[in-house]
């Protein structure tokens, strides 16, 4: 302990007792080009330890006074016209002029550097929140703790992104285990449709295409379609042109003047004979 601690023990304040400079005998500009002088003189007593908080993750900090003597100036003239507690000193490393009490307050000490960091944390949280608040599940409206990457899923932990306008892993999951278990049903649905329809001219078989194959249809065909898509495929892979059906002849249509020929393509042949004449059609 300093000995003039034990000499003066009320003194409360961290570092040593304070000095109060007056200045006097100049001008105005002269007065406070002394006082700045002394200041940057004795900069290494008043000024105090640097300290930061690493795990604060800035580069802000502190300053500890506890080896420091607080200096506070004026000029003669203040301290006559104002008395000594009146807003006359200047304490150094501070800008502007307090009553003595305030200027023996230390300046960006720790409790001001906690009340920034404070105001940081508080900032820090609110624009947390705020995007929290944006990634809000559009399905369940569940507002996530903490922004992840990982979820877990059917083999273990899975990468996934929360973005706003989303949703969250479950809903992801369950919407995506419903839109499949509805593209199998459409995908049912358009075989048994397709099925009760007429073959394909080509290849005689389904007219949406073979079962699990990448070119199958997933709805109904159209009324007009004559080929499956694997075979559409291979005739513009040979650059066959359209298809022509074949023309009715001549037995066929006075037969389809008595009763309904059995052909499934039997109105397409006849369309095709209007709109391909023999003379316009490939050999």
């Amino acid at each position: 302990m300093h000995w003039w601690r034990r000499t003066w023990p009320g003194h409360t304040r961290p570092g040593y007792p304070p000095v109060a400079l007056v200045v006097t005998g100049a001008g105005p500009v002269a007065l406070a080009n002394r006082q700045q002088a002394v200041a940057d003189l004795s900069a290494d007593c008043w000024r105090g330890r640097w300290c930061r908080e690493v795990r604060d993750y800035n580069e802000d900090g502190w300053r500890e006074y506890d080896d420091a003597v607080p200096i506070v100036a004026t000029t003669l003239e203040l301290l006559a016209e104002h008395g000594p507690l009146g807003p006359i000193w200047w304490r150094f490393g501070r800008s502007g002029r307090y009553s003595l009490v305030e200027a023996l307050e230390n300046p960006n000490n720790r409790a001001a550097y906690d009340l920034r960091q404070a105001a940081r944390e508080d900032e820090e949280h609110q624009a947390h929140q705020e995007l929290m608040d944006s990634l809000v599940c559009i399905d369940c409206g569940d507002v996530p703790e903490e922004e992840t990457t990982w979820e877990y899923g059917r083999q273990g932990q899975v990468e996934w992104t929360r973005r706003p306008g989303g949703r969250c892993w479950t809903c992801h999951h369950d919407r995506n285990e419903r839109l499949e278990r509805e593209a199998e049903e459409q995908l049912e649905a358009a075989r048994t449709a397709n099925a009760a329809l007429r073959p394909c001219w080509t290849c005689r078989g389904s007219i949406g295409g073979k079962e699990g194959s990448k070119l199958e249809l997933r709805e109904k065909a159209r009324p007009d379609r004559l080929e499956c898509p694997e075979c559409v495929q291979a005739r513009a892979a040979k650059d066959l042109g359209p298809l022509m059906l074949p023309a009715p002849t001549k037995r066929e249509l006075v037969a389809a003047l008595v009763s309904t020929p059995d052909d499934p393509w039997w109105e397409e042949r006849v369309l095709h004979a209007k709109l391909y004449p023999v003379r316009d059609r490939r050999v």
